[in-house]
């Protein structure tokens, strides 16, 4: 769980899912942030909440990412380390 491999996989699954949702064009609906709620015939609530994933995503993709990332290269090199000095 706490392995250099597993953090980086997080953080790699978290890009792909940042990814998908740019693609899938849900940045448009976080136009809630701004005070204007996106309007589509009575589905403002879920184009609202589309845009709240977004969002999410995308903390989570310059906030989790890079720390994990980072966090993996260390401990990958923490382990190297460690194994040398036991020898």
């Amino acid at each position: 769980m706490l392995s250099a491999r597993g953090l980086l996989t997080r953080a790699a699954v978290i890009a792909a899912l940042f990814a998908v949702c740019h693609l899938a064009g849900m940045r448009e609906y976080a136009s809630f942030l701004c005070g204007m709620a996106p309007c589509a015939n009575g589905l403002g609530s879920v184009l609202a909440f589309l845009g709240l994933i977004y969002v999410l995503a995308y903390l989570s993709f310059v906030v989790l990412v890079p720390v994990l990332a980072i966090a993996s290269g260390l401990l990958w090199g923490w382990h190297r380390i460690d194994r040398t000095t036991a020898r």
